[in-house]
């Protein structure tokens, strides 16, 4: 049989081969554009894992903590007014506490700008309402406390993100969790303070608000807020 040599017939066969080739090659590309566009990342980033910190108080061993005055030291439900679960607040009248003075001590230690208080809350004198408040605002509540009869302020956090990852995070018999891990896609790249909705006793922050709060902390000069990687 004779051996068969290409005709036209081949040449068009190629050529439309090769035009459908470079059309799936184009239009993987457009998708892969595509979808750089839509995940923010164009040109490209290597990822990045966000840290998250909460506040503690690193006068806590230095300074008075804020406790209920001898009145209402044995009212069961004196605490209940403070919350602390992220729900906004409304109060009549300021609450009265008074540094803690200890039966041994003479005088009750020296008082920071912001007050060891309960667990997942902050108490700010003038001074650090100033510095911090309109910064604070933004995530929740500052409300009038009375502390010997000086106007000052219960920071209420009521932003509450619902942002633990349970199944891999730390969590001891009971449901307290001991180490937690957070899902970052939930938390603002923005600067952010927060409640965790699975953890509420504690605030959180980002790097940004983090950034942000020790600038002011800094340029202030008070005391009372620190820092721990959660």
């Amino acid at each position: 049989m004779p051996e068969l040599v290409p005709g036209p017939i081949h040449h068009f066969v190629a050529l439309l081969r090769s035009r459908v080739v470079w059309l799936q090659n184009r239009q993987l590309a457009l998708h892969q554009i595509k979808q750089e566009l839509v995940d923010g990342v164009f040109p490209h980033q290597p990822d990045h894992e966000m840290t998250i910190w909460e506040i503690a108080n690193d006068s806590i061993d230095k300074a008075s903590m804020l406790v209920a005055t001898e009145d209402d030291r044995t009212n069961l439900n004196f605490w209940d007014q403070f919350g602390g679960d992220g729900t906004p607040l409304q109060w009549t009248k300021p609450p009265r506490l008074q540094p803690f003075a200890g039966k041994k001590q003479s005088k009750p230690k020296p008082r920071a700008d912001i007050s060891p208080f309960r667990p997942g809350s902050l108490a700010l004198n003038a001074r650090a309402r100033d510095a911090l408040g309109d910064f604070l605002e933004q995530f929740g509540q500052l409300l009038e406390i009375d502390v010997l009869g000086q106007v000052e302020y219960y920071c209420n956090i009521t932003n509450v993100i619902d942002c633990i990852d349970l199944d891999r995070s730390e969590v001891l018999p009971g449901g307290f969790i001991r180490k937690p891990v957070f899902k970052d896609a939930l938390i603002p790249a923005q600067a952010v303070v927060f409640k965790a909705a699975a953890h509420p006793p504690s605030i959180y922050v980002n790097d940004a608000a983090k950034t942000e709060l020790e600038k002011r902390i800094a340029d202030s000069g008070i005391t009372g807020m620190s820092f721990k990687k959660a």
